[in-house]
């Protein structure tokens, strides 16, 4: 059935009525004919636009693109193209231009030309268009990788600044899984959360990237949304993945910050309490070694010189600990130094040590460069030097020996302490400085000397190492040497005093003994009286000023032994008293004390030129001290009274 044909009237009302702009152009690309709609939106009636080019119309590089889609059309392609053109009062406009090639003849037509105005729409593409370019540059202003996924989990877009930083290409993630991108992994856990994600829950989650990245290994923060159409289906995920690296790290930081902070809270109240501890042992322990002194000295009975000798040992060995305990609660707080020569600190250490070594060995002493200082806590130096020459004799062979060296080496003072035994098993080596580990037979060790040494050495600064030698094992310390001069120091045990003023008038020297302590001052006055000696008892800080206020004192006593800490007036008290009113005496002053430790009995003796005794002491070292000390009173008494 043929179709009936066309009602030219039916298009001419069509043409007229049609609200786009119709034209027809001439074989030139003038302009023969125009629609009302035309005249409307041009604001030219139709006498005004005919015979004139359409490109009179259009600005810029539009004609060229109307004259492109008019060949275009005589091949038969009809595309549209978007132009802007200008109205009779100046406005720019933007069309959708549409371009068909008429048959010959049709009234002296070659093109039927249909625009629809697009201004409206162009703003809003362009609005679009900035607000989306506006999105994309501040997204990716942010330390951030910004993705979207299709329904199927591949990558549907990828930016962000993190992505440029990290040296990602998107194109060679866009239409991959997590599976494809994370193979070693299968694609986990991202595949987990991002089910869920599409599943409708907004996830979170963290992982480790650890592809190669100029940014090394990462750890990122992935925050996934489902993103839905308008009848509320999802269509797919958007996420959003933040490097949190930096982050973990400041957390992780902060947290064993906490943890430091918390430790040195612990610390200090163990400080606190085992300062306070050693002080009460200290005391006892200091009556009971005095006391097995004095009966050893009048003991003739065989067996009970043994008793008492077993008695005096573990005192001794109780010593040891309490000062190691004190030592390893109080680590990591610097005590007071000053410059020390080496050579004195040694020659002090074996003077010390030489009487407690047993089983026939020998304690050798090689010292060189006694004039170089070392910037040291003399207190813990020494006790450094005692666990390791105890120790040294410990593992030495009977009758063996143990050397003590110190010299030299560079910018540091190389001290060693090596025996002649067996040497360190090798599986014990890595373990040696581990606290609370010893290879000692129970109830010999507790495992805190060599931890507590290496702890003293590296806060000042130094290394203690261990080596094995052929025979026996070689620890050795080395200290940095300083520029400061050495200044009088707190005199060791051993070695020779201040020389005082005056000295005691004749007959038997006098002592006396301040100690809040009954059984230490019944114990010291014991032995010294035995020992040709006067003792004064005070117990307390104010007793001793009253008796050292009173006329002659300061030739009365060739040595006063103080103890730090008291009720009331206290050692530091009594001292700085004896400094300002009688400073005759300060030179035969000996402070005592249960805790060197602490920073307060640390920086009060550290600033002292007399001599200081660690409790529990023995009587034999305090004796040899005193009689030192009056020796040197004589000394000076004799200088004075020479012509």
């Amino acid at each position: 059935m043929r179709p009936e044909p066309w009602d030219p009237s039916i298009a001419a009302t069509l043409v007229a009525e049609a609200p786009d702009l119709i034209l027809t152009l001439d074989a030139h690309g003038r302009i023969r004919q125009a629609n009302p709609a035309t005249e409307r939106e041009s604001g030219f009636t139709v006498a005004e636009l005919r015979s004139r080019p359409v490109e009179d119309f259009l600005p810029g590089l539009d004609p060229m693109r109307v004259r492109a889609a008019r060949e275009r059309s005589t091949g038969g392609e009809s595309s549209p193209v978007t132009v802007r053109y200008r109205r009779k009062n100046g406005a720019m406009r933007w069309l959708s231009v549409r371009i068909a090639a008429l048959p010959d003849g049709i009234a002296e037509a070659a093109w039927l030309v249909f625009a629809r105005d697009v201004t409206d729409e162009m703003a809003r593409t362009s609005a679009l268009r900035d607000s989306n370019e506006r999105f994309r540059a501040l997204v990716s202003a942010f330390d951030r990788a910004f993705f979207v996924l299709d329904p199927d989990l591949r990558m549907a877009g990828l930016f962000g600044r993190w992505v440029r930083e990290a040296g990602v290409v998107p194109s060679h993630w866009l239409g991959r899984t997590a599976a494809e991108l994370f193979p070693e992994t299968a694609g986990e856990p991202h595949l987990t959360f991002l089910r869920r994600a599409l599943a409708g829950q907004d996830v979170t989650y963290e992982f480790d990237y650890t592809e190669p990245s100029p940014l090394g290994p990462l750890v990122l923060r992935v925050q996934a949304s489902p993103m839905r159409d308008h009848d509320g289906a999802v269509i797919g995920i958007a996420g959003v993945a933040a490097d949190i690296t930096r982050r973990r790290r400041a957390d992780a930081e902060a947290a064993a910050l906490r943890a430091r902070v918390a430790d040195a809270e612990r610390a200090e109240a163990l400080a606190k309490l085992v300062s306070g501890v050693a002080h009460e042992l200290n005391n006892p322990l200091a009556a009971i070694l005095t006391f097995t002194e004095d009966l050893l000295q009048t003991e003739d009975d065989a067996d009970r010189r043994a008793a008492l000798d077993v008695v005096r040992a573990q005192a001794l060995r109780s010593r040891v600990i309490v000062r190691d305990l004190l030592t390893f609660a109080r680590k990591g707080q610097h005590r007071p130094r000053t410059a020390q020569r080496p050579g004195p600190l040694l020659e002090g250490v074996a003077r010390s040590m030489r009487p407690t070594l047993q089983r026939g060995v020998r304690l050798e002493l090689a010292v060189r460069d006694e004039e170089v200082a070392i910037d040291a806590d003399r207190t813990g130096i020494e006790q450094v030097l005692t666990n390791l020459v105890t120790n040294a004799a410990q593992a030495a062979r009977d009758g063996g020996r143990v050397l003590l060296a110190g010299q030299r080496e560079g910018g540091d003072y190389r001290i060693v302490v090596e025996d002649d035994g067996p040497g360190v098993p090798a599986e014990v080596l890595p373990r040696i400085f581990e606290p609370f580990f010893t290879t000692k037979p129970e109830g010999v060790g507790t495992g805190l000397g060599l931890p507590v040494s290496l702890g003293i050495v590296q806060d000042h600064g130094g290394t203690l190492e261990v080596e094995n030698g052929a025979p026996g094992a070689r620890f050795i310390v080395r200290l940095p040497l300083t520029d400061r001069p050495a200044g009088p120091s707190t005199p060791v045990l051993g070695t020779a005093p201040v020389r005082v003023s005056r000295p005691s008038a004749g007959g038997p020297p006098r002592l006396l003994v301040v100690d809040d302590e009954e059984p230490i001052r019944r114990a010291l006055r014991r032995y010294f009286q035995r020992n040709g000696w006067i003792v004064d008892e005070a117990p307390s800080g104010s007793e001793a000023l009253r008796l050292l206020d009173e006329p002659g004192a300061a030739d009365r006593y060739a040595a006063v032994l103080c103890d730090l800490r008291m009720p009331g007036v206290d050692g530091p008290a009594v001292y700085e008293w004896v400094r300002t009113e009688r400073p005759a005496l300060l030179p035969r002053m000996v402070m005592c004390t249960g805790d060197v430790s602490s920073e307060g009995a640390a920086t009060f003796l550290g600033r002292l030129t007399t001599p200081v005794l660690e409790k529990p002491f023995e009587l034999a070292d305090v004796l040899v001290l005193l009689e030192t000390l009056r020796e040197g009173a004589t000394g000076a008494a004799r200088d004075e009274s020479s012509p």
